[in-house]
């Protein structure tokens, strides 16, 4: 196997050239990328059949392929918007879903999430540890950033999902930050959230 895969190198620079076989496995790179990430991400049958677990499950794994592909040295911008038009995302909640991921990863990475060990975790759907940091050591959770109370529409919507040290989440509990407003409304807008639930939100943020 060894073999045949050297030959086949060989002969794929012999045909493409070096520049043009470096641009060959770039995008072949990407495309397992792809292939891995776009069913994660296929939101119709997470928000019409899923459950809230699930969607926690789902970012888990979604965050910890971004990893490594991220680590590859792959475009995960790239992947992530090949593999909304493979699922034909919607576009007002494909850039809402790029905007949420990127910002997860860089949250695994601010937070240390992104060892070997806790990406193996996340893998598995379970929480990764914070390994950086004032709250080093404990489990980085999944927060909803528009309370599901209010907003149980957003229930199953990766885009309303985020990594949050336990401490914080437990501290943030059902409350409405000035930042979860500014997202509701983000929401609201790009017809993605129920204008009843936007209500709840001004209305508790105002209270």
């Amino acid at each position: 196997m060894r073999r045949l895969t050297l030959i086949l190198t060989i002969a794929a620079i012999a045909l493409l050239g070096w520049r043009g076989f470096e641009l060959y496995q770039a995008e072949l790179a990407t495309t397992e990328a792809v292939n891995s990430i776009a069913p994660l991400v296929e939101y119709r049958e997470l928000y019409e059949n899923g459950r809230d677990r699930e969607a926690n499950d789902v970012l888990l794994k979604t965050v910890a392929a971004m990893i490594e592909v991220d680590s590859a040295g792959v475009s995960i911008t790239e992947v992530l918007r090949r593999s909304e038009r493979i699922n034909d995302t919607p576009v007002n909640y494909s850039d809402l879903l790029t905007e949420s991921l990127l910002r997860n990863l860089k949250i695994a990475r601010e937070l240390a999430l992104d060892t070997p060990e806790n990406v193996e975790r996340m893998k598995a759907g379970k929480s990764p540890i914070v390994g950086t940091g004032p709250y080093s050591g404990e489990k980085a959770e999944v927060d909803h950033i528009v309370p599901r109370s209010l907003a149980p529409d957003l229930d199953n919507l990766l885009i309303n999902l985020e990594l949050m040290p336990m401490t914080l989440n437990r501290k943030k509990s059902n409350k409405v930050t000035q930042r979860a407003a500014q997202i509701a409304k983000k929401f609201f807008e790009a017809g993605v959230m129920l204008p009843k639930s936007y209500e709840h939100v001004i209305k508790q943020k105002d209270s």
